[in-house]
């Protein structure tokens, strides 16, 4: 009995945060950062200046959340 509890309410769970996920996901956008560094925020865009460049990409992942 207890097993199934936990299933169950692992699925309820995971139902749960992949709606609040999904809803919220596509809302936030990058928060321009001041200073000496020109940031760019599109990985596209990042390789293109790389490959231009000759420099190396450098990724930064943050949570915005």
């Amino acid at each position: 009995m207890a097993t199934k509890f936990t299933f169950l309410s692992c699925v309820i769970g995971a139902m749960f945060l992949a709606f609040f996920d999904a809803a919220g996901a596509a809302a936030i956008e990058p928060t321009p950062v001041t200073g000496k560094i020109k940031w760019v925020y599109s990985y596209a865009e990042g390789q293109k200046l790389a490959r231009e460049t000759g420099k190396p990409l450098f990724v930064v992942f943050r949570c915005e959340r």
